[in-house]
């Protein structure tokens, strides 16, 4: 999938330019930490209103997961 290439890519980055000396969590273990959270487990993409959308946005971008 060419997004999760991306955000692998970017998360890859971001972790290069830090100065943080523990481990970063890879892009693909955000994505399933965000969407198994119980108010997410079990909607679906296209039943989300505004809202949540943005409640589910606010989620990655707490966990440096930015969508542009």
């Amino acid at each position: 999938m060419r997004t999760q290439r991306a955000l692998n890519s970017n998360n890859n980055n971001k972790n290069d330019m830090a100065d943080e000396d523990d481990a970063q969590k890879g892009a693909d273990e955000i994505i399933e930490e965000v969407v198994n959270m119980e108010q997410w487990k079990d909607k679906r993409a296209n039943k989300l209103d505004l809202d949540d959308f943005l409640a589910l946005l606010a989620e990655f971008n707490k966990r440096g997961v930015h969508f542009a």
